[in-house]
């Protein structure tokens, strides 16, 4: 079940945001590529980007759905979506393990599948994807922010 926050629309002149959270479980994932694809319709941002953006989250989400809690409570994502001059951006919030995946060591892809020790390049992934990709831990929170700089190519 998503939530989505009385916190979407325009911030001030050329900045808009969505804020939406979603329940730490896999099945729970699938919505949130229409709510990606819609905020940017809403903000002319290109496919392209949009494509993009959406392999990142689900890449990261699905990470912090597989390893961030211990139970099966009903734990709780929060994404914000942001778009300005500047860019479109992703802010992810969870309450799990603190994990810093930028600390991850880059993963050896230099010899044979069958030889490469398993983990890491989903990062990898991300970090292609992305401009930018930074993390913070805040209040007992993991804070990973996602950006795809403008102007879009």
């Amino acid at each position: 079940m998503t939530r989505e926050d009385d916190q979407t629309g325009r911030l001030d002149a050329g900045m808009h945001q969505s804020h939406f959270q979603v329940m730490a479980r896999r099945h729970e994932l699938q919505s949130v590529a229409a709510k990606v694809e819609a905020f940017c319709a809403a903000n002319a941002i290109p496919a392209a980007i949009s494509n993009r953006m959406n392999l990142a989250l689900d890449e990261v989400l699905s990470n912090i759905v597989k390893y961030a809690y211990d139970t099966s409570e009903n734990e709780i994502i929060d994404v914000e979506l942001t778009y300005s001059n500047n860019g479109f951006m992703a802010t992810v919030q969870d309450a799990g393990k603190p994990f810093n995946p930028l600390l991850f060591p880059r993963p050896d892809t230099s010899g044979p599948l069958k030889d490469r020790r398993p983990g890491g390049l989903g990062i990898l992934f991300v970090r292609s994807l992305m401009d930018s990709v930074a993390y913070e831990r805040r209040s007992d929170r993991n804070r990973l922010t996602l950006i795809v700089g403008a102007p879009f190519a």
